[in-house]
């Protein structure tokens, strides 16, 4: 699983990215709400690119760069998953827990979700970088 880490995170990445394009609430895109004003869900349409482009610097020689891309690719999939929790389930929310609130989310929003979660198991499963160097040299 190592060997397909970065391409796991990038899918993870892609998947956030391509969830906004589908139905999240009702008859509302994620790409719908993000217009709407810029919010929570714009920052995780960010948060989504973020981790797009920082998992194409993952496999680098420079330990820097690898370091800091495993980092951004954390905050951005807990920051997207922070504000899925506090949208969907917080106090402002007009989701509330009733018999009814489970009706209201599409998938959309589910698979930005595992697209988070997708990129959080393939950035914690990547070799570290004196891995990748040693595996390079030979």
């Amino acid at each position: 699983m190592k060997d397909y880490s970065r391409y796991i995170t990038l899918a993870g990445g892609v998947l956030a990215l391509l969830s906004f394009a589908l139905p999240w609430e009702s008859d509302y895109s994620g790409v719908e709400y993000a217009n709407m004003s810029f919010n929570f869900i714009t920052l995780v349409f960010l948060a989504s690119l973020v981790i797009i482009g920082t998992s194409l610097v993952l496999n680098r020689r420079e330990r820097w760069k690898a370091n800091l891309s495993r980092v951004l690719v954390f905050i951005s999939s807990g920051f997207g998953i922070c504000c899925f929790v506090v949208l969907f389930f917080g106090e402002g929310s007009d989701l509330k827990i009733e018999s009814t609130w489970f009706d209201r989310i599409e998938y959309g929003v589910f698979l930005n979700v595992i697209g988070f979660i997708l990129a959080i198991v393939g950035v914690w499963t990547h070799p570290k970088t004196s891995d990748i160097s040693e595996s390079n040299d030979e």
